[in-house]
C-alpha cells in the first residue's frame, strides 16, 4: 500500500476498533509532557473488539518534582523496544519512514528509525533558560537527545484481522558492541 503519512491509523471492522501511533512524535525542548513515552511511535493506542475497551494506553506516571525520566523512560510502557547500552536506554521515539501493507489476513506496518536516549539538561541551564524566557519567548532545553552510534531499530505491528491480535516485533541492525534489544515481542489478544 505503501507510506504512511498521517500520525495514527484507526482500523475499524465490525465490533472491532483499533488506534495505533504511526511516526510518534517527542519535543524535547520546552514542556516534558511533550517528551511523553504515550507519543511515541508504533504502538497501540487503544483497541476495542466488541465495543469494550480491551487495551487502553499506557498509564500517566510522574512522581512530580524535578525528577520528569518516568515521562521519557521506555521502560515505562512495555510496548516500546528498548535497546540497552551503556548503562542507559535508547529507543526510537519518532521513526523515520513508516510502511504499510495488506494481504488477506489483515496488514503490517513497518518502520525504521534510529534509537536515541534523553539526558536531562542540567538544573543551572534550565534556570538560565528560565530567565531568557522573560525577554524571549522560547522554550529552553529540558532535555538533551543522543543517538546509539550506527544504529537503526526496525519495527513491525502486525493487526491479524480474522483472530482480532496485534503481534509487536522489533529487530536491531548495527549498533556498538554490547547493545543489546529488551521488549521486541509484546502481543494482544482478546480475552476468551
Amino acid at each position: 500500500m505503501g507510506e504512511v503519512r498521517q500520525p495514527l491509523l484507526t482500523l475499524t471492522s465490525g465490533k472491532e476498533y483499533l488506534v495505533l501511533a504511526t511516526q510518534g512524535q517527542a519535543v524535547p525542548l520546552g514542556t516534558p509532557f511533550f517528551c511523553d513515552h504515550r507519543y511515541y511511535g508504533m504502538q497501540p493506542l487503544w483497541i476495542e473488539p466488541g465495543f469494550v475497551a480491551g487495551q487502553e494506553p499506557a498509564p500517566y506516571r510522574w512522581r512530580a518534582g524535578a525528577d520528569r525520566t518516568v515521562l521519557w523512560d521506555p521502560r515505562e510502557n512495555p510496548w516500546v523496544p528498548l535497546v540497552r547500552w551503556g548503562g542507559r536506554s535508547y529507543c526510537v521515539r519518532c521513526y523515520d519512514q513508516v510502511r504499510l501493507s495488506r494481504d488477506s489476513d489483515g496488514l503490517t506496518l513497518t518502520a525504521v528509525g534510529v534509537p536515541e536516549t534523553y539526558a536531562e539538561a542540567p538544573r543551572w541551564e534550565r534556570a538560565i533558560h528560565a530567565g531568557l524566557a522573560l525577554l524571549v519567548p522560547y522554550p529552553g532545553p529540558v532535555f538533551r537527545p543522543a543517538r546509539l552510534p550506527q544504529a537503526r531499530l526496525i519495527r513491525t505491528l502486525r493487526w491479524e484481522a480474522p483472530a482480532g491480535r496485534l503481534v509487536a516485533t522489533a529487530r536491531l541492525e548495527g549498533g556498538p558492541a554490547g547493545a543489546h534489544l529488551e521488549q521486541a515481542e509484546k502481543e494482544w489478544r482478546p480475552r476468551l
